[in-house]
């Protein structure tokens, strides 16, 4: 039996921030962190956030 994955839609960074499901601050976080003329994935743009936060400050 062979697994199906599910793919998730992919959106260019314009997309991403017209999206509802982020706030103003974390859509704030996004202009600032993904780059123009690439795809992205709601998670892989929920994920750059979380990396963000995390880092130390230096």
């Amino acid at each position: 039996m062979t697994k199906t994955v599910k793919q998730q839609p992919i959106y260019f960074k314009a997309q991403i921030l017209k999206a509802g499901c982020f706030t103003p601050l974390q859509r704030d976080f996004l202009k600032a962190l993904l780059e123009e003329g690439k795809y992205y994935t709601v998670d892989e743009a929920v994920k750059q956030i979380e990396q963000y936060l995390k880092q130390e400050a230096k």
